[in-house]
């Protein structure tokens, strides 16, 4: 599903359902700028790495809410 308002679009997928790791995935663009954001408020940002899923190459890294609910965000890497 994808989300828009005023120019900003978020995109959430199902994780498997698997209730320990209950959370979403969430599309962005610029995210570096979003990782340290987060870590400027405090948030501990986990494994930052590169992930590939159907020949694609994407930043990616976590956020474990508060509340436990685990967000996994991802940015597809243009590869010329």
């Amino acid at each position: 599903m994808i989300l828009e308002r005023d120019g900003t679009r978020i995109g959430f997928a199902i994780n498997g359902g698997d209730a320990s790791q209950d959370g979403a995935a969430v599309l962005v663009s610029g995210i570096q700028k979003l990782k340290e954001e987060f870590e400027a408020k405090g948030l501990k940002v986990g494994n930052w790495r590169v992930d590939e899923r159907n020949g694609q190459k994407l930043q990616v890294f976590f956020v474990i809410a508060p509340d436990g609910m685990c967000y996994y965000f991802h940015e597809p890497i243009d590869v010329e």
